[in-house]
């Protein structure tokens, strides 16, 4: 069957392994429930390109005791063709499948008779590739979903026994994270960085393209960043998104900030060193050996440099040498330490105050139920459209902002602008 030219091009969200935040069944240890994750691919169209399956793995974690015997399935859009499926380790190899393309429908059975030898992953490990060719007809912009679905055809239903015969999964669905493939738009709106890592003092600078008019900018913790046209601020080590908000469109950038950086000798950056609470480390690519490279700065009066560990002595400039092999990597670090506020003390987070015991009034925005519309809502909201928490009934009532019975990013971006004073008054009349 003839594909269409697409060329896998890049790859894997980021995310961040989110469990559910559903309730659970009790059981022995609930730090240890398996946890199922489909990737998520991103494919760019190409005019000129090989034909190419596009690969979607399937992983497992945190599953340290092994099972006993497995039955879950996998539901994708019948407009991709499933080309094969790859059993890549113990767990997965301990499972057979059918399948059926018409209706979409992959369905896994597995029984493990060693679980601690067949299954134990504590870390995160491939269990299948899933193989899919796309559509002729495949255009930018265009969402192919590939979800867990916990009722077979046959009518059975998806369970998880670990190896004392117990099943520690009463709702398979609250360990399960679903993915996709995507085809992204390459004239639709999108930031330079969707991902940042800084430590606390630097600045990263994001900007849009494919913008037409002004942009918003909103940071979702600002105790962790600031940001101000686009230029971010660490504070505080954390993780935090920053909105962009132009016209009906949201973007967004995760942010991570640490005290423990970690750069490149082979990718010639300039380091900024702003505080010297920051542990800031030079490393190397995996195909280098750490320990034979001799390490030399030029100015020890500014930074010295051990065994790729940068000490930030005074403000000025200085570059730093890794010696391997034959050649001399130069790395350039800029020293700017900010004036010591109350010795090691972190700003003070404000306690949040209970919420009055007295039922609150439904309120269209309200998405948390405190009796306020405000960025709290929004992170709700977003977490929920993620897949990563459930809303009540009553929080999908109020987090319809437009009132047609779904939930869209839009409902989100409409409570953010009204939180930012662009829109007088929600919900938004249809």
């Amino acid at each position: 069957m003839k594909r269409n030219l697409m060329k896998k091009a890049v790859a894997i969200a980021a995310s961040a392994l989110l469990a559910f935040g559903c309730s659970l069944p009790a059981f022995a240890d609930s730090s240890r429930i398996p946890i199922l994750k489909i990737e998520q691919v991103s494919v760019v169209n190409e005019t000129e390109a090989a034909f190419q399956d596009i690969a979607i793995a399937v992983t497992i974690s945190d599953n340290t005791d092994g099972f006993l015997a497995t039955s879950f399935g996998i539901y994708y859009d019948p407009a991709l063709g499933l080309t094969e499926v790859k059993h890549e380790n113990a767990a997965g190899f301990a499972h057979s499948y059918g399948s059926n393309g018409e209706q979409g429908i992959i369905w896994f059975s597995g029984a493990s008779g060693n679980p601690k030898k067949t299954a134990n992953t504590a870390s995160t490990e491939t269990m299948f590739t899933l193989y899919f060719a796309l559509p002729e007809d495949a255009a930018p912009g265009t969402e192919y979903p590939i979800n867990f679905i916990w009722d077979a055809p046959n009518s059975s239903t998806a369970y998880w026994h670990r190896a004392d015969r117990t099943n520690i999964i009463g709702d398979i669905k609250a360990t399960a994270i679903n993915g996709g493939i995507s085809l992204p738009d390459p004239n639709a709106p999108k930031l330079n960085k969707d991902y940042l890592e800084l430590s606390c003092g630097d600045t990263a600078k994001l900007s849009a393209s494919n913008v037409d008019g002004d942009i918003t900018w909103i940071c979702d913790n600002t105790n962790i960043a600031t940001v101000k046209n686009g230029t971010i601020t660490a504070v505080n080590p954390g993780s935090c998104t920053i909105y962009a908000l132009t016209g009906n469109t949201s973007l967004k950038c995760s942010v991570l900030v640490t005290r423990d950086v970690s750069y490149d000798i082979t990718k010639s950056e300039v380091i900024y060193i702003r505080n010297k609470k920051n542990r800031i480390s030079l490393c190397c690519p995996e195909n280098m050996n750490f320990n034979s490279i001799v390490w030399l700065s030029n100015n020890t009066e500014v930074v010295t440099v051990e065994k790729g560990v940068l000490t930030p002595v005074a403000d000025g400039a200085a570059s730093v040498f890794a010696l391997y092999g034959n050649t001399i990597y130069e790395t350039i670090v800029i020293v700017e330490l900010q004036e010591e506020t109350t010795a090691d003390t972190e700003p003070e987070i404000p306690v949040q105050t209970e919420t009055p015991t007295d039922e609150v009034e439904f309120v269209y925005g309200d998405v948390n139920e405190d009796g306020l519309v405000d960025i709290l809502d929004c992170i709700v909201l977003n977490r929920n459209l993620m897949g990563v928490s459930p809303l009540t009934e009553t929080q999908q009532q109020a987090a319809d902002i437009y009132k047609d019975d779904r939930i869209t990013p839009m409902d989100s971006l409409c409570i953010l602008k009204y939180v930012l004073s662009l829109l007088n008054t929600v919900p938004v009349t249809p």
